[in-house]
């Protein structure tokens, strides 16, 4: 009987998103974060440095 090898794709973790903004910050996500936790990120990442 053939033998064949195959690597099991599930433990490769999947290449996330980038999301850059106009203010020159990038975020990254990977499938499965949540929207609305998103949003949340992304608001506070678009904000302006208070520094």
């Amino acid at each position: 009987m053939p033998v064949y090898v195959v690597t099991d794709a599930s433990s490769v973790a999947p290449e996330p998103i980038e999301i850059a903004l106009p203010n020159g910050r990038v975020v990254r996500v990977r499938p499965g974060f949540g929207p609305a936790t998103l949003g949340r990120v992304l608001a506070l990442a678009a904000e302006e440095a208070s520094c």
